[in-house]
């Protein structure tokens, strides 16, 4: 038990040497899988009314899936806003595309998946978005306001 005792000591004493803190957590967490994380940016628009712009970028988010995106527009907004959500880096093209709304709004955008030949099932298959990169909200024919909208996306790690 005495050989036992000095042995833990004596590692104890190296690892403080070394600089490794025994309460710290393990480099690899295993709970990150799966765990829900968040990026929320806002956009400024400038123009004329009806005419306004602007755009903000998320990112670098992921990897993972992007589970769901939520829009908190300001209360001067107009109607006539169009917001499109798209892969800035890479270029993969656009998730969400919204013309003529100003509402605050929930969205779970999803694709469909595609056979081995390419073609799109046409049934109601949905698959989420895979998310690496950088996304870009681009904000058009709104009104001039410090922060048009509020966008937050959610994603889930694999």
């Amino acid at each position: 038990m005495k050989r036992y005792a000095i042995a833990v000591i004596i590692l104890a004493v190296l690892l403080a040497l070394l600089g490794v803190a025994c309460d710290q957590p393990p480099l690899y967490e295993p709970q990150a899988a799966g765990k829900v994380s968040s990026a929320t940016v806002t956009v400024a628009t400038t123009g004329n009314a009806g005419a306004a712009l602007g755009s903000s970028t998320f990112g670098p988010i992921g990897p993972g899936w992007l589970d769901a995106v939520y829009f908190d527009f300001d209360a001067s907004i107009t109607t006539t806003t169009d917001i499109t959500l798209s892969y800035y880096s890479p270029s993969w093209g656009d998730i969400i595309t919204m013309t003529n709304s100003a509402t605050d709004t929930l969205y779970y955008p999803r694709l469909a998946p595609h056979a081995t030949t390419g073609i799109a099932f046409t049934d109601d298959a949905v698959v989420p978005w895979l998310v690496d990169g950088t996304l870009k909200l681009n904000v058009t024919q709104s009104t001039s306001a410090t922060v048009a909208v509020t966008a937050t996306v959610y994603w889930t790690r694999p």
